[in-house]
């Protein structure tokens, strides 16, 4: 039975215990004022937010709190408490699914992060927490301590709860680092109903490792206590460790004597001091900024004068002397395409998991940079330089059938689609950028779908921050928010 099918309707029904349990006011509202006090008055997002057991008390103390949740059924059962408007929900898996925004509080509490079956989707999970959260925001696990030395030798099995009624036991995998729970409930007659749940226990050095991988960037700090497991209609009480990690370049914190070590590194872009468009958003290093956007990856940006472009330092590191360049740890790179790639192929976000779709959306981006562009470059240097020469009015037809032939093609392979090929990709970030160069041209115009293509583009959140960001260059004045 997969987790899916675990929550289920009757779970979901039956999941709520007010006053007892999980549900308990010794258990639930020391764990609500630790997160109300770690959001600091900023926006919440709850993995894995189920019925709302900690969103709607967090939310009665003023936090805005945004939820993931795979399970309807749960989602259902909140909503008999709070409505769409109040705490909004998307409906997904919380190692992968995006929610609107960023957040300075991520958490994911009472042993949820042990659903994830596989270590592989459980760093997934860190990594969709570091794309969520602001610079400086937390991430927040509540996890129990896996109880492998009650096992006896050649034991797999640990009972750890017996009442009248009701036998909890655990069964364990050590080779896996599987755990799984089996409720059996006995009725009047003695006729016993099993149900089971599976986990994938994590040590607390391992969760070290996963928010210290590059992906993920986080600066952690840990606090034991003791916690309860969350389990259909049952909890039971063991060691637990609580994992309060900081997104941030600077590093990585530790243990409880906050020691420091240096793992996470500080992406930098260069930009121009003074962009010759103005702030519009037409500089390259938009592009770039957009993707680190659209992943959620801070980055630091040094701007460099046109005289700096072609000095030597600069010139170590784009050989062209251009902008942008992208610099992490010992890898520098340049070229637009380049960086916005490798930027897609390290987070997700931007690239589809299947390799096939994957591997258009990358087609995608080189037709927005090999094909649609350069006739549009065209355009500008004619318009822009050429104005007063005599074959002015001779070429400038010429160039602008070049950029309408593109545009007809691309108009109708896009049709009346959202994006190039299924779900927004890098391919779209990339052709978008490319077509933006066009707007006060009037030659968009003509077509209708590719003019509201570009609109979707501008309207994703993660551009507006990348414009804004930009355009503060230019102006001089912080972005707004």
């Amino acid at each position: 039975m997969s987790h899916h099918d675990c929550w289920d309707d009757e779970t979901a029904r039956d999941y709520d215990t007010p006053g007892t349990g999980m549900f308990a006011p010794e258990v639930l509202e020391p764990a609500v004022d630790r997160l109300a006090a770690l959001a600091a008055g900023g926006r919440a997002l709850e993995f894995a937010i189920g019925t709302g057991r900690v969103a709607v008390p967090l939310s009665r103390k003023g936090v805005s709190v945004t939820g993931i949740e795979l399970s309807t059924a749960m989602v259902a059962q909140l909503r008999t408490k709070a409505d769409e408007a109040r705490i909004p929900v998307v409906i997904g898996d919380m190692a992968t699914a995006r929610a609107p925004g960023r957040f300075a509080l991520v958490y994911l509490v009472y042993n949820t992060i042990s659903n994830l079956l596989t270590q592989a989707e459980q760093v997934a999970c860190f990594r969709n927490a570091a794309r969520h959260l602001d610079p400086g925001g937390r991430f927040v696990i509540e996890l129990w301590v896996p109880e492998l030395r009650k096992l006896p030798p050649g034991q797999d099995a640990v009972v750890w709860q017996t009442e009248p009624g009701y036998v909890g036991l655990d069964t364990y995998d050590v080779l896996n680092q599987r755990v799984v729970s089996h409720h059996f409930r006995f009725d009047d007659d003695g006729q016993a109903a099993l149900t089971r749940s599976s986990h994938r226990y994590v040590w607390p050095t391992e969760l070290d490792l996963m928010g210290s991988w590059p992906a993920s960037s986080l600066r952690r700090g840990r606090r034991t206590g003791s916690a309860r497991r969350s389990l259909p209609s049952r909890v039971h009480t063991c060691p637990s460790i609580g994992c309060l990690a900081d997104l941030g370049p600077s590093g990585i914190r530790a243990g409880r004597r906050g020691r420091e070590r240096r793992l996470a590194m500080t992406i930098t872009i260069t930009a121009f001091e003074r962009s010759p468009d103005g702030g519009k958003g037409l500089a390259r290093d938009t592009r770039v900024r957009w993707a680190l956007e659209e992943v959620g990856q801070p980055y630091a940006v040094r701007l460099v004068s046109f005289a700096a472009m072609k000095e030597p330092a600069h010139l170590a590191l784009h050989p062209f002397g251009q902008i942008p360049t992208y610099q992490e740890g010992d890898l520098a790179l340049f070229e637009t395409g380049a960086i916005v790639l490798h930027i897609a192929e390290r987070h997700a976000g931007l690239l589809p998991d299947d390799p096939n779709a994957r591997a258009r959306a990358i087609t995608w981006m080189f037709a927005a940079l090999n094909t649609v562009e350069p006739p549009i470059f065209d355009l500008e240097i004619v318009r822009l330089l050429e104005s007063g020469k005599s074959w002015f009015e001779a070429r400038l037809p010429l160039v602008e059938d070049r950029v309408r032939d593109r545009l007809v093609r691309l108009s109708a392979r896009l049709g009346d689609a959202d994006w190039l090929d299924g779900a927004f990709s890098a391919g779209d970030l990339m052709m978008v950028s490319v077509l933006l160069r066009l707007k006060s041209s009037g030659l968009l115009d003509g077509y209708p779908n590719l003019t509201a293509y570009v609109g979707r583009g501008e309207a994703r959140p993660a551009y507006q921050r990348a414009f804004a960001a930009q355009l503060a260059v230019y102006t001089g004045k912080p972005p707004a928010g």
